[in-house]
């Protein structure tokens, strides 16, 4: 991952799409997780537009066929709309460099041989489609469920792993975003927050967890909405976890802080400098359908990441990944949606 900002090349290349497949991952992988790139690309083209043109591209059936491939691998497709996919899509790319690759194998070994008849070869030999195809990332036995979903969810999943990743919202961003505080003294004791922190839970009756403060008498939990205006509130506890009595209200976002009593002290989590502690509430039809899919599919774990981490869902969707084998076909789409998830609500990381 970048530790600098983009220089002024990187964000016009990637505003305008024309990077190079590896170059255009790096670059959007520090996007991500740098709202000052991200701004500074904003202001040389739409960059939601960009990404949007760029995950239509990358989405279902818009990936070379094998014939576009062969071609391609024989030189043919230079210019047009392949070469500017080509430009946007490592899958293909990749594809077309094994199969020059495998084509060199074949060919006689004389120099006076034009490419284009090693090209050829490919045409009229029996070439085993997993000699080169095996590469390309799409459904695969490990995403049981992939078929069952809805058309536009299972466009979103399918374009997922065809880019390598799943992408958050940006939602996320702006929920660890800041540094901002209600109240207590950044000096003295502290305690830590557990969950939920910088996430979109689908439950409106979230557990809160918080670390316990050594010789704590008690503890009260108060959410807020982001106009700091109090929507629940604990009464005093023994124990360091709550679920709130009433449902929180769907689609909007929330913070909370604990408040420990000790001795006749009150000591507040988290302290400044910490960031609020903001969560969201996910929205009631989405919630639903994630919880459907997880009912009948719940050994799908990667389905489940890819869907949870789309929807913010970010706790869900890492215990699912986490559960993603290395044996996987697609474990390196489960560990580069877990790396950029944690990239995600960690701004300072760049």
């Amino acid at each position: 991952m970048m530790s600098r900002h983009l220089t002024e090349a990187e964000v016009e290349g990637y505003a305008k799409r024309a990077l190079g497949p590896a170059d255009l991952l790096a670059v959007d992988d520090h996007i991500v997780s740098c709202a000052t790139c991200r701004d500074r690309a904003a202001a040389i083209a739409d960059l939601a537009g960009a990404l949007a043109n760029l995950r239509d591209a990358l989405a279902d059936g818009a990936h070379l066929s094998d014939d576009q491939v062969q071609e391609r691998a024989g030189g043919a497709l230079a210019d047009g709309p392949m070469a500017a996919h080509l430009r946007a899509c490592p899958t293909c790319t990749r594809e077309v460099e094994d199969l020059r690759a495998w084509a060199r194998r074949r060919s006689p070994p004389r120099r006076s041989v034009a490419y284009a008849a090693a090209a050829a070869v490919l045409l009229v030999v029996a070439v085993p489609t997993v000699l080169w195809r095996s590469s390309r990332p799409g459904p695969t036995a490990s995403l049981a469920g992939l078929e069952s979903l809805r058309p536009e969810e299972r466009a979103r999943v399918q374009a997922a792993l065809q880019q390598g990743a799943a992408e958050p919202p940006a939602l996320l961003t702006g929920l660890a975003g800041g540094r901002e505080t209600l109240m207590g003294d950044a000096a003295g004791e502290t305690f830590g927050l557990v969950e939920p922190l910088f996430t979109i839970v689908p439950s409106d009756r979230p557990t809160f967890r918080w670390a316990p403060l050594a010789g704590a008498d008690d503890y009260v939990v108060a959410v807020l909405d982001e106009a700091l205006r109090p929507v629940a509130e604990s009464p005093p506890l023994g124990q360091t976890a709550w679920p709130p009595e009433v449902a929180l209200p769907r689609g909007a976002t929330y913070v909370w802080q604990v408040t420990a009593r000790r001795a006749g002290k009150t000591i507040t989590a988290p302290a400044p400098p910490a960031p609020l502690a903001r969560f969201g509430v996910l929205e009631a039809g989405a919630a639903a359908r994630l919880e459907e899919v997880a009912r009948d599919h719940p050994e799908s774990h990667l389905l489940l990441g890819i869907l949870h981490a789309q929807a913010g869902a970010r706790a869900e969707a890492e215990n699912h990944l986490r559960n993603v084998g290395p044996a996987d076909p697609n474990a390196a789409v489960a560990q580069r949606t877990l790396d950029r998830l944690k990239r995600v609500v960690e701004p300072s990381a760049q």
